[in-house]
């Protein structure tokens, strides 16, 4: 069915009517309209209930997201707390007479970075070539090393 142009011109006026179009769009100072859902559901568990029906199928899915999520949050605190013996390590090699104080994560995170620079400290000194710098270059790649697999 064909509507004509003075039907459609009127729909386009209707449309274009800026006190009729802001009539019933929320915004500061205005109220909802009748054409707008808002506010608490009348009963709340029944809306949970109905909730935990569509996502029924994905649970499994859901925790295995926030399993990862969980992994994700503990790699980014142990990468954290590993930069603070690196950068300590870094100042009392620039200038030893300064005095670091170690809290207990970091003394974990300075225990595992010497015992993995321990085992990687004959192959990495050969590439660090000169002895002076050997020691702290094997200490910082052995941490990157560890950085970059947590």
């Amino acid at each position: 069915m064909a509507r004509t142009l003075t039907e459609l011109q009127k729909q386009y006026n209707a449309s274009a009517n800026p006190e009729k179009r802001l009539s019933f769009m929320p915004g500061p100072g205005r109220r909802r309209g009748n054409n707008m859902m808002g506010g608490k559901p009348k009963n709340t568990m029944h809306a949970i209930k109905r909730m935990f029906a569509y996502i029924g199928p994905y649970k499994f899915r859901i925790l295995f997201v926030l399993f990862l999520m969980l992994i994700g949050t503990v790699t980014n605190l142990i990468g954290s707390f590993m930069m603070a013996p690196i950068i300590n390590k870094i100042a009392l090699y620039v200038n030893p007479n300064l005095n670091a104080s170690y809290s207990i994560m970091e003394k974990f995170s300075d225990g595992i970075i010497t015992s993995v620079s321990g085992v990687l400290n004959e192959p990495l000194s050969v590439l660090a070539g000169n002895a002076e710098y050997s020691g702290i270059l094997v200490y910082i790649a052995s941490a990157l090393i560890i950085l970059l697999s947590v």
